[in-house]
């Protein structure tokens, strides 16, 4: 049956980690933690920020477009580095060995819009069934639209071996 209104997502209580014998135990901790795009001339999207969340913890990221929501977040799921603080020195994220995140970027419709029946844990599972995400696969291989497309062809004369793009990527184990 189709859907009538706002999606709704539920999330259900976390369960408990192995390794973990409180839930006030904080599982994922941010130390002055700074960011910025550029170079030093640039001005920081996070500044020396700070955070730990356990397994008790729901957080509500909130903010204006470009305040560094999403930024945020993809350094929290390292898919960022942090850039270097005033003062020289790094900031790091640290995270409990056996903490699993995934978060849902701004382009989500794209991958969720077959999961709005259905509960986040199967859109989690389905997603990352193989341990990596389909999705992800599918944007690095079908290119999104025809200027995608022309991008790729053009890269590829120039840094292919012979002008051809890789027609198919094949693996197997024994």
């Amino acid at each position: 049956p189709p859907v009538t209104g706002p999606p709704k997502l539920s999330f259900p209580i976390p369960g408990s980690m192995e390794g973990v014998k409180s839930g006030s135990k904080s599982v994922l901790e941010a130390k002055n933690l700074s960011f910025r795009f550029g170079g030093e001339d640039k001005d920081y999207l996070i500044q020396d920020g700070n955070l730990k969340l356990s397994l008790n913890s729901r957080v509500a990221i909130c903010g204006r477009n470009g305040c560094g929501k999403s930024t945020l977040m993809t350094l929290l799921c390292s898919e960022a580095s942090p850039s270097q603080n005033k003062d020289g020195t790094w900031g790091e994220v640290s995270r409990h060995c056996n903490l699993r995140m995934a978060y849902m970027k701004q382009d989500h419709l794209k991958s969720l819009g077959p999961f709005f029946d259905t509960s986040p844990f199967v859109y989690i599972t389905e997603r990352f069934k193989d341990g990596y995400d389909g999705d992800l696969q599918r944007r690095l291989i079908d290119p999104e639209n025809a200027e995608e497309a022309d991008k790729r062809a053009e890269l590829a004369k120039e840094h292919g071996k012979y002008g051809n793009p890789v027609g198919d990527l094949i693996s197997r184990t024994k």
